[in-house]
């Protein structure tokens, strides 16, 4: 039996009481690991293998939506399983706009052509 065979059976389907699917961990999956690195700041922690993203996610008290998890150059979603001896890297998620914002934003056309700006003020264009 090869190792990917050995975690493979690791894992069992299973069915909770609301009828959900869920992954469980036999026994002799329940001693792996998975290593993680962590960026912002970068720091490394090892959590138990062969679970679902979302579920290390949740022991490490990561918000999912925050970070994006990625497994050999490739991105992950929340259900896929983490097997142990993976290495995954959490990046945050950022985002932002522009810095300068649009002037016709700030100032609002009146029918005469001249412009009122956020004082009240008007002036001609």
């Amino acid at each position: 039996m090869s190792v990917s065979d050995s975690l493979l059976q690791g894992v069992i389907d299973a069915v909770d009481a609301t009828g959900k699917p869920t992954t469980k961990l036999t026994k002799e999956a329940e001693g792996l690991s998975a290593r993680i690195v962590l960026r912002n700041p970068r720091r490394e922690v090892e959590v138990r293998g062969n679970r679902r993203v979302k579920d290390i996610l949740r022991e490490l008290d990561i918000v999912p939506e925050t970070v994006l998890v990625i497994r050999s150059d490739d991105l992950m979603t929340a259900d896929q399983i983490v097997a142990d001896g993976d290495t995954i890297e959490l990046r945050p998620v950022m985002s932002g706009g522009s810095a300068s914002r649009d002037r016709s934003t700030d100032e609002a056309s009146d029918e005469t052509g001249g412009r009122a700006s956020r004082d009240g003020s008007r002036r001609r264009v």
